[in-house]
């Protein structure tokens, strides 16, 4: 048969390539040439796409520069919470800032900026009708000082907390991080600081974070064991220096008792002696803060109450 002849259902001989012939030719690993059936569209590319569509729908509004954000999570309601708050105390509360950005003293603590007196005082002075003065070791997590003080916190949570959040269920999560900054303002208030703002739970996450390395310790491969030593070290340099060159600034015990409190809520999930621990270290917070000041102390209640005027 001639080079390029083809017969077709009939029998008849035909010269030239078939009219409906699409396939490349291949060569042969014994050299002759065969016939390569034509490419199927690839339908598994386009079911990728689609189920990309799909997911990113479900994952509800994205936050710009951070991929994993969700605002219809926890980490997102606190962000939402955050910047609502840090308005209020701008242009709501009295005294307003004005055209200032950052919020005055006196309207953090009406919102309930950290206070070791008026927590004090909620205990010994007619209590319960001061109860609410407690409110005072939750509510700094979403208070701020400034724009600087905000986007740096908001940045930390967006950038750690999905991460975690994503891996864990979003109960955990909340006690994770409201549990650490708890611990961060008792701790805090145990030592007159009275600081305010969401870096106690934020450190809380890295404490989770030094937490679950120790719980993986014994089960990692030299290695690996290497590799998260040196990221821990460097972790630790970079805080260190961090509150290092800003003593004078930084709530120091706020931030090591949301480490603490963070470090203790995951290695208590597998061991209640930590939490047992935990809670011990908040005791002996709020006697320190409640019980421990001499009767003297009790005679600025009346005054501070005025300060809600």
């Amino acid at each position: 048969m001639p080079d390029g002849s083809w017969i077709d259902a009939d029998g008849y001989l035909h010269s030239g390539s078939r009219p409906d012939d699409t396939r490349e030719p291949e060569h042969s690993s014994m050299g002759g040439t065969q016939l390569r059936p034509p490419a199927q569209p690839s339908l598994q590319s386009s079911e990728q796409q689609d189920l990309e569509v799909r997911g990113r729908s479900q994952m509800g509004f994205r936050f710009i520069g951070f991929s994993s954000f969700k605002w219809r999570s926890v980490i997102g309601y606190v962000v939402i919470v955050q910047f609502l708050m840090y308005f209020v105390s701008l242009w709501i509360v009295t005294p307003r800032a004005g055209f200032s950005l950052n919020p005055t003293g006196k309207a953090l603590f009406k919102i309930g900026s950290s206070n070791s007196l008026a927590e004090m005082c909620a205990f010994r002075s007619n209590f319960p009708q001061h109860i609410v003065e407690f409110r005072r070791w939750l509510v700094p997590i979403f208070l701020h000082l400034s724009p600087l003080h905000i986007l740096l916190n908001v940045y930390f949570e967006c950038s750690c907390g999905p991460r975690i959040e994503e891996c864990d269920s979003a109960l955990s999560f909340a006690v994770l991080f409201f549990g650490a900054g708890i611990m961060g303002n008792l701790l805090s208030d145990a030592m007159g600081i009275n600081g305010v703002g969401g870096s106690t739970a934020c450190y809380g996450i890295i404490g989770m974070d030094f937490a679950t390395t120790y719980r993986r310790w014994p089960e990692l491969e030299p290695e690996h064991r290497k590799s998260m030593k040196q990221g821990l070290l460097q972790t630790s340099v970079m805080l260190l220096l961090w509150e290092i060159i800003l003593w004078k600034e930084l709530d120091h015990f706020g931030h090591l008792g949301g480490f603490i409190g963070g470090f203790l809520i995951v290695l208590g999930r597998a061991k209640r002696g930590f939490l047992v621990c935990f809670g011990v270290i908040a005791v002996m917070c709020v006697w320190k803060i409640c019980v421990h000041p001499p009767t003297a102390a009790n005679a600025a209640c009346p005054g501070l109450w005025e300060s809600y005027a």
